[in-house]
């Protein structure tokens, strides 16, 4: 770049409460991120799973399913699709990685 700076007049972002807890913000990002991109079904599943391990911490004693339910309502899926995607993450290894490779179109 040769010391050349970069003007922009806009950028795209997304400003964040500072004070907003750590799993709303992986909320919106999963929620985001599946409605715009080209995630592969383990890709989906790993969102899911990760966004379900927050809520078990952040609410213990609700049950697994009631937490998928949650998962899927800020998702915009059915619970039973949830439960689906993180059924792939149980297959062995290599059926996964065949599974990484597939996108949905």
């Amino acid at each position: 770049m040769n010391g050349t700076l970069l003007s922009f007049e806009t950028i795209p972002a997304i400003v964040l409460d500072p004070g907003a807890r750590e799993g709303s913000v992986l909320r919106r990002q999963i929620t985001e991120n599946v409605m715009r991109a080209n995630f592969t079904p383990i890709e989906l599943a790993k969102a899911y799973q990760a966004r379900l391990t927050e809520l078990k911490l952040e609410q213990p004693t609700q049950n697994t399913r009631d937490l998928q339910q949650q998962v899927a309502a800020e998702n915009g899926v059915s619970d039973r699709g949830v439960r689906q995607y993180l059924a792939l993450l149980a297959l062995p290894p290599e059926v996964q990685e065949l599974g990484q490779r597939y996108r949905w179109k």
